[in-house]
C-alpha cells in the first residue's frame, strides 16, 4: 500500500507541476493569425507541460530521494 501512495505521490506532484510549466509556457506565444498552422502550437503546451513535470518529478523520486535519506542518515550517524 505505501507503495501505491508513493507513486499516486509522485505522479499528482508531476501533474502539477505540468500544469504549471504549461501555464507559462503558454504566455510565449504571439497573438493568434491566420496563418497559424492547425492545430496551434498552444494546444501542445499543457501536454508538454505534464510530460516535463512528470519527468522532473520521477528523476526528483529516483535521484534526490535517496540522497536525502542518505543525508539524514550521515546527519544521525554524527549525532
Amino acid at each position: 500500500m505505501r507503495r501505491a501512495g508513493d507513486t499516486t505521490l509522485t505522479l499528482a506532484v508531476g501533474i502539477v507541476f505540468g500544469l504549471l510549466i504549461g501555464y507559462v509556457l503558454s504566455f510565449t506565444h504571439g497573438t493568434p493569425t491566420a496563418d497559424n498552422a492547425s492545430p496551434p502550437p498552444e494546444a501542445f503546451d499543457y501536454p508538454l507541460g505534464i510530460l516535463v513535470g512528470l519527468g522532473i518529478a520521477i528523476v526528483g523520486r529516483v535521484v534526490g530521494w535517496p540522497l536525502w535519506h542518505a543525508r539524514r542518515r550521515r546527519r544521525a550517524a554524527r549525532r
